[in-house]
């Protein structure tokens, strides 16, 4: 459990970083709220970033409400691949439908 919320202190950092004019105290309130389901994705133990969604089953769609790749990460493709692996769990979960803001 505590590797767990290090990765998840990790990707609230990387969010904070990548999206700038997001307040700090809303992205910490989303990441650690248990409604929110974060997916991070990893190189040898490292958190590269990764995305935050809350998922509403019964209306069968999930709001994205964050999707970053630390900066030096980034045009590499990691962020397609954690947007697949979303994708794929949604599946799974019987999500249909994304919502975000931009």
């Amino acid at each position: 459990k505590d590797i767990s919320l290090e990765r998840l202190a990790t990707l609230k950092n990387i969010f904070a970083a990548q999206l700038p004019k997001m307040p700090r105290e809303y992205i910490v309130r989303l990441v650690f709220d248990k409604r929110h389901v974060s997916l991070a994705i990893l190189r040898d133990k490292s958190v590269l970033g990764g995305i935050c969604y809350r998922p509403f089953y019964e209306e069968a769609f999930a709001e994205i409400a964050f999707c970053a790749i630390t900066a030096s990460e980034q045009v590499r493709g990691f962020g397609t691949r954690v947007m697949n692996h979303l994708k794929e769990q949604a599946k799974k979960d019987g999500i249909k439908y994304f919502l975000t803001y931009a």
